[in-house]
């Protein structure tokens, strides 16, 4: 910025989640523009006209809000209850207005409008009455009296109803919208736009100048400079026209309009109607509008071909997908898409399977699942109950496929496998949970769609840091951290500090003389000593303070999306803390999972002899095809886009300017009002055709899963849905089935639908439909602030306390004193077990993969040579105890699960290796590597285990310590109370010493 004479007045917060406090406006919005890519010739263009003729740029923008204010009015003055109702209450307030009471003097405040609405001419007056009747106060369903209005009572309160619904659904926005370069709002966006064209042109000239010396030219200024160099120089389209005697463009919904206007440029130097362009696309499977493809595109080239004397020819054969699924699809799109008028809406054309498959049994199904207390909790039960799902549907192969591993249609069909289903999902925001839930039913599975968030560098950066700080022996994860911007040290300074020899990186390191490298240890050794105390959002902040990390990517090109991705983490740790009790082992185990499977899709495509599931986003699966095809989350709302800067094809710029009311915060102009209604209903419109893509991608076997929601609150007008759920209630009017129950749906003639709905309750099994799926208890996710109101007794303390540390300090108060008041680190122990292998390393190993976590994985985290043999041995143990009759027979299990308990008014947090249930009951089972013997000195952790796990499933639980060397389960029955007062003694005992 400073090259081309702009000086930036920001500084970057420490603080995730608001990573920039204050910043000079003008340089984030370029920063922001430069980022429009695709886009920034339509920037150019848009600055070179406003630089020209301003008042042009403001007439085409009141032209285009015109048309969209004429739409609006132009349907509502078609709709007849809307009509009639507004009429209704104009006679009344014609006849009742006054002071008898609150209905006539709102009768009074809105008699105007009313009048307005339904005769004025004026686009403005019309829109001015609409807002104003959205925004007036004192109308209610229930309001008036029959002593006032006598027989027109029940009229009043119905058109009152039909007015209010249908005026409020309307874009107030729009309707309030002015364009008016005198307004305060319109002098600050000229203002802010004249800045913009200066400082970004200079900016544009600066990178342009820079490639050139570089001799590089992006995938932008490919296509840019081809419509560029064809425009200026008619003889090169002249030659590229001749050259070819027919020009096809397969997938045309996908084509943005310089793509367009190439192809079209190309055409114009030859005959005046030629008839040699063919195109090939489906409107409705146009879903990059992020990558600006157009789906407008393909409505005006249809049209222009059918004015050059071509035709259209529908493909309405679908050699994919069985009668059932077909049938489906036609009876709910076939009432979602409709032509509104609008260039991206399209009307449905209905398809027809293929003779082959004409005999093929197929199923449509719909799910519903569990509602929780957030939106995350919801996404967690949903994925809980699609993972038993899946497991019954191929253990029991439930649904017959017809296709054999080669992709060959088979006359006989067979039992599914894993391989034969795709999970497809909008977005990877709840992946995390997804793959947890698979990973809980041993669902084997492989995330495709390229490297994407868990694979960035800044992540990979993190998660070499939490894993030094759970092992510090984990050299490979210190050489990471040090080679990153975290510390920034160069190979040559690794290959000093180590002198020469790998092994024992941290020792070398802090036996260093160096004053860097003292800084750097000294750094380490802070977070050592805090990681097993403070939560991980906590410790997670420390880093990023005590690095400076956001300032040392602020630096860089891709800073913000760098800053944005750490916060992303941060935000992940802070609901999973909010859940219950986590731990930065659980954490670190979590990135493990996620980054492991993301190096897996990397390296193969969806198509492979293994037996897993595929998991992929629905952008990532147009053009594939699967036997079974589960699509969850339904009842998601649909996302918004809020970026400050938007660039659009025929608005051009809109811009977030100062507000005009509030200090420092930003506001929409107008121009970005207008752009922001256009790309609502493009997105809404690619939101329906998303859905549609994902549907079509099953060739046998269709599973739809989603929330529970209120019927009750489906909008009447399916322009007002916001999900997919409504978009099915609303246009299949199908009812929703008690908990448990199922049933056929058979409301619409050709369309079959299973709909069932997960029973919820005291965490037993349940049936949905034919299907057994396992739902557990929900997770008490109060916070530490809300124990009191729960708490049998008076908390004593904010302390909170761990079974380990209790322990600790009755084997000997010295080391508990030195490590967790003193806060002194045990280097000997540190220094043994990074030159070899511990006893407790071990049991950190066996804990992860008995959780779920493929040995390889868990290896490679830790730093440890990845051999066969060991890979085998692990994975054998874990068979093993699996296998055992407590463990096998089970019909719930939860791993690693955290609790949150107070005990004496002291507060007490862990999590519990195993928690199961099974037709005896429920039962705690705590891993330990070794053979058994002197089993009482694990009482007191595994009477506070029973405590928790019976406080939380509020029945009897039994305790076992299952000893993985020789597969033995040891029951143990602690005595309770004795235990409840030792520990009482030791809390109180702790608290002594640390506050003298």
């Amino acid at each position: 910025m400073r090259k081309v004479g702009y000086n930036p007045k920001y500084f970057i917060s420490r603080n995730p989640g608001a990573t920039c406090e204050r910043w000079d406006k003008h340089y984030l919005l370029i920063l922001l523009l430069a980022k429009s890519g695709r886009k920034r010739h339509i920037a150019r263009s848009f600055f070179t006209s406003f630089e020209s003729d301003p008042d042009g740029v403001i007439e085409d923008w009141r032209a285009s809000l015109e048309s969209i204010r004429q739409q609006l009015i132009d349907s509502l003055r078609t709709n007849e209850d809307f009509m009639a109702a507004l009429r209704s209450l104009s006679e009344l307030a014609a006849g009742y207005g006054g002071e008898a009471d609150a209905a006539t003097r709102y009768l009074d405040q809105i008699g105007t409008y009313l009048d307005d609405v339904l005769s004025a001419s004026s686009t403005d007056q019309v829109c001015g009455a609409l807002a104003a009747l959205a925004t007036t106060k004192g109308g209610r369903t229930n309001m008036g009296s029959k002593k006032v209005f006598g027989g027109h009572l029940e009229d009043l309160r119905k058109s009152y109803i039909i007015v209010s619904v249908t005026v409020k659904a309307l874009p107030i926005d729009i309707l309030t919208i002015n364009l008016d370069p005198g307004s305060p709002a319109m002098e600050v966006t000229l203002d802010l736009i004249r800045a913009l064209y200066t400082t970004y042109s200079s900016f544009e000239r600066y990178v342009e100048q820079e490639k050139r010396k570089m001799g590089m030219i992006d995938y932008t200024d490919m296509i840019d400079i081809a419509y560029r160099t064809i425009q200026a120089h008619p003889s090169i389209g002249d030659i590229l026209n001749k050259r070819y005697r027919f020009i096809m463009v397969d997938e045309f919904q996908d084509t943005d309009p310089v793509q367009n206007g190439i192809i079209l440029k190309v055409l114009s130097f030859g005959e005046e109607n030629p008839k040699k362009l063919f195109v090939v696309g489906d409107p409705k499977q146009s879903i990059y509008l992020f990558r600006d493809a157009d789906v407008t595109q393909f409505k005006q080239v249809r049209d222009t071909i059918e004015r050059w004397g071509g035709e259209e020819i529908p493909l309405d054969e679908n050699f994919r997908s069985t009668p059932s699924i077909i049938n489906f699809v036609n009876g709910l799109f076939g009432r979602i898409f409709t032509d509104t008028g609008n260039p991206w809406d399209f009307s449905y054309e209905r398809i027809c399977p293929i003779k082959k498959r004409e005999r093929d049994l197929g199923s449509v199904e719909l799910i519903f699942t569990p509602e929780g207390k957030s939106s995350l909790l919801s996404a967690i039960l949903e994925f809980e109950s699609l993972a038993r799902g899946i497991r019954h549907l191929v253990r029991n192969g439930e649904k017959v496929v017809y296709w054999d591993e080669e992709g060959e249609h088979l006359d006989a069909p067979r039992a599914p496998t894993y391989r034969d289903i795709a999970l497809l999902i909008e977005t990877r925001t709840h992946l995390l949970y997804l793959l947890s839930a698979l990973s809980k039913q041993e669902i084997p599975f492989r995330v495709h769609g390229g490297i994407g968030f868990y694979q960035t560098e800044e992540v990979i950066d993190l998660f070499n840091v939490l894993s030094f700080l759970c092992n510090p022996s984990d050299d490979i994860a210190l050489y990471g951290v040090l080679r990153s911007p975290y510390f920034g040290l160069s190979d040559a300074d690794l290959f000093t500090i180590s002198k020469g020899r790998g092994e024992g990186l941290y020792n070398h390191l802090a036996a260093s003389r160096d004053d860097r490298m003292q800084r750097h240890t000294s750094i380490l050794s802070g977070w050592l000593d805090e990681v097993r105390r403070l939560p991980p959002s906590i410790l997670l902040q420390q880093i990023i303070d005590d690095t400076d990390i956001f300032l040392v990517y602020s630096a860089l090109p891709d800073g913000i999306q760098k800053i944005a991705n750490l916060e992303k983490i941060c935000e992940y740790v802070r609901e999973k803390e909010h859940l219950g009790f986590y731990t930065v082992d659980q954490l670190v185990r979590d990135l493990t999972l996620l980054i492991d499977n993301e190096e897996k899709e990397g390296e193969a495509e969806p198509e492979s002899d293994e037996d897993v599931i595929t998991v992929m986003t629905v952008h990532g699966s147009k053009g594939l095809e699967f036997p079974i095809v589960w699509i969850p989350r339904l009842s998601e709302s649909m996302g918004n886009n809020s970026d400050p800067i938007k660039v659009d094809y025929s608005l051009g710029l809109g811009i977030k300017i100062p507000s005009m009311d509030t200090d420092g915060e930003l506001e929409t102009s107008p121009p970005l009002s207008l752009i922001d209604y256009i790309n609502r209903q493009k997105g809404f419109a690619e939101y329906k055709r998303l859905f549609y893509v994902a549907a079509t991608r099953a060739k046998d076997h269709l599973i739809l899963s989603g929330t529970v929601i209120d019927p009750d609150r489906v909008p009447e007008n399916p322009n007002e849905y916001t999900s997919r759920m409504q978009m099915l209630l609303g246009h299949l009017q199908f009812g929703i089935p008690e908990e448990g129950e199922s049933y056929d749906f058979q409301g619409i003639p050709e369309l079959s639908l299973r709909v069932s709905r997960v029973k919820w309750g005291d965490g037993s099994s349940f049936t949905a439909g034919q299907r057994e799926i396992i739902v557990p208890k929900e997770i008490d996710t109060r916070s530490f602030n809300d124990l009191k109101q729960y708490s049998p007794t008076a908390e004593r303390s904010e302390r909170t306390f761990s079974p380990t540390e209790i322990e600790l300090y009755l084997l000997s108060p010295v080391e508990h004193m030195e490590k967790y008041i003193r806060k002194i680190p045990d280097r000997q122990s540190l220094e043994a077990s990074i030159l070899e292998k511990r006893p407790w390393t071990e049991g950190q190993i066996l804990h992860e993969i008995f959780s779920g976590i493929p040995p390889e994985s868990v290896l490679r985290s830790r730093g440890l040579p990845v051999k066969r043999e060991d890979i085998e041995h692990y994975q054998s143990l874990y068979e093993r105890f699996r296998s055992s009759p407590l463990v096998r027979e089970s019909d719930q299990n939860y791993v690693e699960f955290p609790f949150l308990i107070q005990l004496e008014g002291f507060r007490i947090q862990g999590y519990i290796d195993l928690l199961v249930h099974n037709r005896d009951g429920w039962a705690v089972i705590d891993y330990k590597t070794g053979k058994p013997g002197n089993e009482g000195k694990y009482d007191l952790q595994m009477a506070l285990y029973k405590m928790a796990a019976e406080s939380i499933t509020g029945e009897k639980v039994k305790i076992y310590v299952y000893f993985t060397e020789t597969n033995e389960f040891i029951e143990l029955n602690p005595d309770i109370e004795q235990f409840r007062k030792i520990i009482y003694t030791s809390c109180s005992e702790i608290l002594k010493v640390e506050t003298s």
